[in-house]
């Protein structure tokens, strides 16, 4: 009795079923969003955005944060500290937090970019 072409079959699964866990975490991976992706609430109002999922806000948050610093308003504190996408996440959370912290329903219809911009003038972000 040869036990050999079983335990080479299945030695050839093990190696099928690997290759397939590998392939599919790499589409996995690759398929996720960045971090600062999506945002779509730069002219929607306070209502939006408490109806928009956590990652809009904060891709929101990393477009304002972007867009501040491209258009040279930071502080030069502020500004030394951004040179790569990533340098912005840090400012894009707490910016993130303080819209969250600013709703109420009196601020309901309120724009979120007037609240992103008294946030970031409120935190001495802004020249």
């Amino acid at each position: 009795m040869k036990f050999y072409p079983i335990c080479q079959q299945e030695q050839n699964m093990k190696h099928i079923i690997t290759f397939g866990l590998v392939i599919l975490l790499l589409g996995i991976t690759t398929a996720k969003a960045e971090w600062y992706s999506g945002g779509t609430l730069h002219r929607g109002d306070m209502g939006d955005w408490v109806d928009a999922a956590p990652s809009n806000h904060l891709a929101t948050s990393a477009d304002f944060v972007a867009t501040t610093s491209m258009n040279g308003s930071f502080t030069s504190q502020i500004s030394r500290t951004i040179s790569t996408t990533n340098d912005l996440l840090p400012y894009s959370i707490k910016l993130r937090v303080c819209i969250d912290a600013a709703y109420g329903p009196s601020l309901e219809f309120m724009k979120v970019s007037e609240i992103a911009a008294a946030c970031m003038a409120l935190m001495g972000w802004l020249k």
